[in-house]
């Protein structure tokens, strides 16, 4: 798959940049059992993809910040990977 569609009416058209990375990021409690099943969850299926599909060029890049069950520090980790790594999706588990 090389184009995917998106809500909004945007398309990401993947084989116009070859190897190139789509930043999301990823907010969790890591102190939870959620927030860590979750991030080994992600990790696995992420290894898991890539190992199948060996020719898929766009890699997904984990930003993953933690927000210690606090909603304050949640919001506060989600402006500061936007505003320093520009992601382009945010995941935000919580229990």
């Amino acid at each position: 798959m090389t184009k995917q569609q998106l809500p909004g009416n945007c398309t990401i058209n993947f084989a116009a940049v070859p190897n190139a990375s789509f930043q999301v990021g990823v907010i969790l409690d890591l102190d939870s059992v959620v927030g860590r099943v979750g991030l080994s969850s992600l990790s696995l299926a992420l290894s898991d993809f890539y190992s199948a599909n060996t020719n898929y060029s766009t890699k997904l890049v984990l930003h993953v910040r933690d927000f210690r069950g606090q909603v304050i520090d949640a919001a506060a980790a989600g402006i500061y990977t936007y505003s320093s790594t520009l992601v382009h999706f945010f995941l935000l588990y919580s229990t």
